[in-house]
Order: structure tokens, then sequence, then C-alpha cells
């Protein structure tokens, strides 16, 4: 197992680079020899890092192993603050996880913490509702059924809220503006398409709490009170969501108009989601059970 080279640990406390310094073998257990580790610049804080391979161990001073470990390799991840992420410091393990120094997830602590009890992923494709000729119907129906059968995961968990993932085919943003990534919060997630109009409530107590923990979290999330959706978004209100009076919280990802995120970002931006909703509302969101649909945009998951 050999270490990434030129890898300089953050400070998964503070977020600043480490430096190399001697550290007494004491602390390891090597009570004849001093030994090199990766220390946080501040004089206050006792992380380190230390290992000839990988930088396998991660410890503070009272031995307690505090960062996560990658699930392939077994070594502590590595915070690095300029990609908002944990990365693992094995060389060709490409093991990542969202990071946000201690200082600021003191939004996210607390014993009333929310929970996503379940999460799905669904089609959308238009011709679910315009039904063109050339299209086979069986296989539409069958789309539709197995949507419909999505929805009944709702009856059976009960959730607060449906974080709705979605990517934009241009229905709602064009050449004036083209977020990245953007999240509704006003009091409706209206969508139209082939005729039709939807407008399930927004549960914006929950759209704000992700909107607010996200940007904290350094994800570069747009938002708007007023957009109109698209079809990715209809399919989900008329199939899986129907008449169940549960409120939504859309979020899109930009998929069509270059630059596009590239799928780290996306699966970045999904376990952030997840955090941020297992962690309480910082404006009213607390304790609620969030169910997460995705629509288009797997790699979120």
């Amino acid at each position: 197992m050999r270490a990434k080279s030129g890898l300089v640990p953050d400070c998964d406390v503070h977020g600043e680079p480490m430096y190399l310094a001697e550290c007494p073998g004491s602390v390891f257990g090597l009570a004849n020899r001093d030994i090199h580790v990766w220390r946080c610049a501040r004089e206050d804080c006792d992380r380190y890092f230390y290992g000839t391979v990988g930088y396998r161990y991660t410890m503070e001073a009272n031995g307690t192993a505090q960062a996560p470990r990658c699930a392939s390799e077994g070594a502590f991840l590595v915070a690095q603050q300029s990609l908002g992420l944990y990365v693992c410091p094995v060389d060709g393990c490409n093991t990542i996880r969202p990071w946000i120094p201690w200082e600021q997830a003191s939004i996210c602590e607390g014993k009333n913490r929310g929970k996503v009890v379940a999460a799905m992923a669904s089609v959308h494709a238009p011709q679910l509702f315009t039904r063109p000729p050339e299209e086979d119907p069986r296989q539409l129906d069958a789309g539709i059924a197995a949507m419909q059968e999505l929805g009944k995961v709702l009856d059976q968990t009960r959730p607060d809220a449906l974080i709705i993932v979605a990517s934009d085919h241009m229905e709602t943003f064009f050449l004036r503006a083209v977020p990245t990534f953007a999240i509704m919060a006003g009091d409706r997630a209206t969508a139209a398409f082939a005729g039709r109009t939807w407008g399930p409530a927004i549960h914006q107590p929950l759209a704000e709490a992700l909107l607010e923990q996200l940007v904290r979290r350094d994800v570069d999330m747009a938002y708007s009170q007023d957009a109109d959706l698209g079809h990715s978004f209809a399919a989900i209100f008329e199939w899986i969501l129907e008449d169940r009076a549960i409120p939504v919280v859309p979020v899109l990802v930009n998929t069509y108009l270059p630059p596009l995120p590239s799928p780290r970002r996306c699966a970045a931006l999904g376990r952030a989601i997840a955090d941020c909703g297992e962690a309480p509302g910082t404006r009213g969101g607390a304790g609620k059970r969030r169910h997460v649909a995705l629509s288009g945009h797997g790699s979120v998951l």
C-alpha cells in the first residue's frame, strides 16, 4: 500500500494544511524513538496523521481515532479543504466523502435529528406523457406501473417531505442564467408539460435549511422561489407522488448546457444532501422523516 504522492493532509477540524513534525514515540507505544507526523498548525489542536504507508493512522493525543475510514483500504481518510472532500490517501483508491470543518458543523448538532428513511431512482421520459406512435405502449405502461410501485414506498415509510433531485432539460433555466445546482424554495413546485400543470406544496423550512447548510458546506447552490419545473419533475408528481399530501423539495442539476458538473461533484452533492437531511434544520426543518427520489440523475445517489 503506497501513499498518494504530494498529498498534504488538511486538519479535518480546522481545514488548514498540516506540517511535518516530530512526535514522541510514546504516544504510539514506541518509547525508544520519536517519529515524524503531520500536525495541525494551531497550538490548541492536537490532531495529527501518522503512518509510513498511506497515512494509515489518524489519532488525537488521547489515542482516539476520529476521522472516517476508507471502506476498501482501511486507511483513515484525509481532509482536503480545497475540494470540500475527505479522500483516501492510498495510491490508486478513489474513495471520497464530503467534508465540513467541525467549526461549521455546529449547525448539525443536537438530538432532534431528521432521518432519510428511503431513496429511489426513477425514469422521467417525456414519451410517458406524449405517447408518440413509434413507442411501444406496453413499455410505456410498464414504466408507469413501476413508478406507481415506487409510490407505495411513500405509504410504507410515511415521510414528512420528498426531496426530488432531477435534471433540467432547458425547461426551467436557459441562457439568461444556468446554475449548476439549484433548489426550489417557494410556496409551490409548479411544473408544466404536455398541456398539463402540477403544483404540490414545497416544504419551505426543509428547503431553506438544506440551502443554508449546503452553502455552508461550500456547495455552490442557487435557489429560486418562482421557477417553473419541467417533465423530469412532472413525472414524479404524476406517478409517484400522485395525490399524496407530502410536501416536496425540488433540487435541479444542470445536465444539458456546458460546463456540466462532474459525476464526482454530483455524488458529493448527494452525500451532502444526505448528511444535511439527517441533521436538524436551522429554520424549523428538525426532526423530519425525509425521502429522496431521483429522476434521471443517478450519480447523486
